[in-house]
């Protein structure tokens, strides 16, 4: 069975003045997933957050929650609960009182309050901190105050927009899982913004990718890193190898790419990649090997000039220059990569299988 969805965008569109920051996007998310929009800065990500939390308006389109439309309710009718970059704790006030502030407004009773408050600050692991205020706390434990607050109500949707930004990478790794643990144990659907393609991957059951006020592609993290739709979430999901090259014909139910330089390389067919047909080849960086004595079945060699390595401690990044094609970069098990210098004359060995042609005409 399908998943029910608990939100619909249709022809959503933001426009101020001449500057269109969405431009009319559809989108469904789930009941109870974790669901990420992802895109550079200006991609329309956190305006489309914005939308649905009620702290913008479609200038067109329609915003459904649980089959109502919702696009003119106010932010505070939505039963969404909201956590902000900077996190926005009152900071004249403890963390009990920050947690039990939308409760208060909401007309909740003394007792039913504190009940909430003291399991709030249970499941975010603060149940000694409850008498601080937010300027006493550290960023991590900030963020948890503010993730608390946003659930405390039970809403139907939890959005995030970009709340671990500010984080050092230890932190940010460390609240990520304590995060992806938070969402599991209490079901809650949340729409979480990211510009950190890792951040994405890490977290979510979904992806939505931005781009220019569009949307590129949706699809879990695997899909979006072995099966990109366009050359721009090839690019941007992760490390890629993205090469301008032509169709120039078909071989055993291959297409046979032809670059610049003159080299060739296949890739396996796909729908629409005549022959003249302009294309995007792609391959990931740790696809690509230092050939052995023996080709592997399936793979297609190319000899190689060695331009740069980088250690990264568990890999090596090798930058290459490959006869006739162009600018590759290989990353490999640090072991297998370390004879390898800048000028070396090398031959790589690329799986058929792991090529793939985007922006076929």
């Amino acid at each position: 069975m399908t998943p029910t969805p608990i939100v619909r965008l249709r022809g959503v569109s933001k426009v101020y003045g001449s500057y269109t920051a969405i431009d009319t996007i559809d989108l469904d998310i789930l009941n109870g997933e974790f669901i990420t929009f992802l895109g550079p800065s200006g991609s329309g990500k956190t305006t489309t957050l914005m939308m649905l939390a009620g702290f913008e308006s479609p200038t067109d389109g329609s915003i459904e929650m649980d089959g109502k439309r919702i696009e003119k309710l106010p932010a505070h009718k939505r039963n969404i609960g909201v956590v902000f970059q900077n996190y926005a704790l009152f900071p004249h006030m403890t963390v009990r009182e920050n947690l039990a502030f939308p409760l208060k407004v909401r007309g909740m009773a003394r007792a039913e309050m504190a009940r909430r408050v003291d399991a709030a600050l249970a499941v975010v692991h603060l149940e000694t901190m409850g008498h601080r205020r937010p300027v006493q706390l550290s960023g991590g434990q900030q963020q948890r105050v503010a993730l608390a607050r946003a659930m405390i109500f039970k809403p139907r949707l939890i959005v995030l927009d970009e709340p671990l930004g500010a984080l050092d990478k230890n932190l940010r790794e460390h609240l990520q899982s304590e995060l992806k643990t938070l969402h599991r144990e209490l079901g809650t659907t949340m729409v979480f913004v990211t510009h950190d393609q890792s951040e994405a991957l890490t977290l979510s059951d979904r992806v939505v990718v931005f781009n220019k006020g569009k949307i590129e592609q949706i699809g879990t993290p695997e899909e979006l890193y072995k099966r990109p739709a366009t050359p721009f979430v090839a690019s941007f999901i992760g490390e890629n190898n993205g090469l301008v090259g032509t169709v120039v014909g078909h071989e055993r139910g291959h297409a046979v790419v032809r670059f610049a330089d003159g080299g060739t390389l296949f890739a396996p067919q796909q729908t629409g990649c005549s022959v003249g047909a302009g294309v995007t080849f792609n391959l990931r960086p740790e696809s690509i090997r230092l050939a052995g004595p023996k080709p592997l079945p399936g793979t297609q060699q190319a000899a190689a000039r060695v331009v740069d390595t980088v250690y990264l401690g568990d890999q090596n990044r090798v930058v290459l220059e490959a006869t006739g094609i162009g600018r590759l970069v290989l990353k490999a098990n640090a072991e297998d990569a370390t004879a390898v210098a800048p000028g070396d004359s090398v031959t790589i060995e690329m799986p058929v299988s792991a090529c793939r042609l985007l922006a076929c005409a």
